[in-house]
């Protein structure tokens, strides 16, 4: 997957943490966030947002209706097979 300039990827990497605090001017670095990414071609962006979850139907206290906010995830976009299953699984 190719993605344009303005898609606003940033990468934030604390080189000084994994250098043992040394430094140099000499360095230069290639990221290929291509390689990164996965192919989101069967994926569905959900977006972030806020739902009530629980109920009060039964009229017991163990699941009392209270908001969650869900940060914006990918969901695929039909129904996972089995042999997908084995591979995650394994």
């Amino acid at each position: 997957m190719i993605l344009p300039q303005s898609s606003n990827l940033r990468v934030t990497w604390n080189a000084g943490l994994d250098w043992n605090n040394q430094t140099s001017a000499q360095t230069k670095f290639r990221l290929k966030v291509s390689d990164l990414l996965p192919d989101l071609t069967d994926f569905a962006v959900i977006p972030a947002g806020n739902f009530t979850m629980g109920d009060a139907l039964d009229g017991m206290a163990d699941a009392t209706p209270h908001t969650v906010n869900v940060s914006a995830f990918y969901m695929q976009k039909m129904e996972t097979t089995k042999a997908q299953w084995d591979e995650v699984r394994a």
